[in-house]
């Protein structure tokens, strides 16, 4: 598997490696390599039995291996310099580091010995368990974190893509080191990793590290995804004292592969992405209603959402729903200004030629790109996508979004004072 792109000396590939999908960026003129191992597993994988042990992993790994304690692991990756990371989503985990490229070999024989060669020591889950747990009451006393977590939970009952990511206070004291061994055999084999890599690396290299730390895996099979529930839409409310409302609406979205994927991006620009954007000038300059107020577009492998957020006083949420469904209702009839299309085409394009000079945006863009579409985007081929999207596109696609308000999932966060009547406890 090659595909090679050459624009100004930037050389991609892409190959096979022990059953592992192998991508490489080089970018001659950096001095540091950014890497990343993806495993194509996160939450949505979990069962009912073991909810939250993906992101448990995650945390775990760091805490010794075979032959690093966790205090080794700590000092070396302060040693290393740059930056060593890890996160988990709903259908991928990474692991990564950002170093000068003198130190790259050292910084791949560390992520792949912690991912494929922790130990899992009993104190330190008990351990690390604490601290989990921390982790989740910090997500309940963030009201924006909270209504985007229940968010996914009303949005899709009993499947796993509404489970919270790192689990329920229940789960994680559920969850035990067999768990961690089980899912890490079951899940971080081929082909479901990808290694990615962007800046003073060749593939010759980057394949070389990856057939000496991940050659000996035995591939496995192509993690199948549960199928995507059919979303609930409704109203739900969660009380609690504080100053504000916050509040989210989320309706029909794209999936990763879908082509009008830069049809939404545009549109999400338009809505609410930006400070020109109708929902931000509407709503917070000319009426001063709200400080926090943002359109948003998550995607996953076979559906996705697109929806707004916004933070403000209770007494303003009726009228900060009746401004958005109105802009919402504005878009699905009538096409976009070519003015305001061409500031929102010259805004996304700007920001992709942006993007090619992070070296952590790039290696996420090409790992996630081989993930989901097993092919490059060239920087020109995403700039010309953009270009193509017409207002009859941007028109077409709100009425899919938002022309059905009874399809909206909606949350509101806050004090009683801004409770429906209708609203559920």
């Amino acid at each position: 598997m090659v595909d090679v792109t050459d624009e100004m000396d930037v050389i991609a590939e892409a190959r096979d490696v022990n059953g592992i999908t192998v991508v490489c960026e080089r970018i001659p003129f950096f001095q540091s390599v950014s890497f990343g191992v993806w495993v194509l597993a996160g939450s949505r994988n979990e069962t009912d039995n073991n909810l939250g042990v993906s992101h448990f992993l995650e945390h775990l790994v760091f805490k010794g291996s075979n032959t690093r304690t966790a205090s080794d692991i700590a000092i070396e990756i302060d040693e290393l310099g740059g930056n060593v990371e890890a996160f988990t989503t709903r259908e991928n985990t990474c692991f990564g580091a950002h170093v000068v490229n003198q130190r790259l070999d050292k910084a791949f024989s560390l992520i792949s010995e912690i991912m494929l060669e922790s130990t899992f020591p009993p104190e330190e889950v008990e351990l690390e368990r604490r601290v989990i747990l921390e982790e989740l009451r910090a997500v309940d006393d963030s009201p924006a974190d909270l209504a985007y977590e229940r968010l996914y939970q009303n949005r899709f009952p009993n499947h796993p893509l509404g489970r919270p990511i790192a689990g329920d206070a229940q789960s994680v004291l559920n969850v035990d080191r067999q768990d961690l061994f089980e899912f890490r055999e079951s899940h971080y084999a081929p082909p479901s990793i990808v290694v990615a890599a962007c800046g003073d690396i060749t593939m010759e290299k980057l394949a070389a590290l990856v057939q000496s730390h991940f050659g000996r895996l035995t591939p496995g099979k192509a993690q199948q995804r549960p199928p995507v529930a059919k979303p609930s839409p409704g109203e739900d409310f969660i009380h609690k004292e504080i100053e504000q409302a916050h509040l989210l609406m989320a309706g029909p979205g794209l999936c990763m592969t879908d082509e009008r994927r830069m049809t939404q991006m545009l549109l999400n620009t338009i809505f609410g992405g930006g400070v020109s954007s109708r929902l931000f000038q509407n709503i917070r300059e000319k009426r001063g209603l709200a400080y926090s107020i943002h359109s948003f577009q998550d995607r996953f492998a076979d559906c996705g959402a697109a929806g707004v957020y916004a933070a403000c006083a209770p007494e303003s949420l009726e009228e900060i729903r009746r401004v958005t469904m109105e802009e919402m209702s504005a878009l699905c009839s009538t096409k976009v200004d070519p003015k305001e299309l061409a500031r929102a085409k010259a805004q996304a394009q700007d920001n992709v030629r942006l993007s090619y000079e992070s070296l952590d945006s790039r290696v996420s863009q090409i790992a996630g790109q081989m993930a989901y579409h097993r092919r490059f985007f060239s920087m020109e081929e995403t700039l010309e996508q953009i270009s193509c999207v017409t207002a009859d596109q941007m028109r077409d696609l709100a009425g899919i979004f938002f022309g059905d308000p009874s399809s909206f999932t909606t949350l509101v966060v806050g004090p009683n004072s801004a409770r429906k009547p209708t609203l559920a406890h």
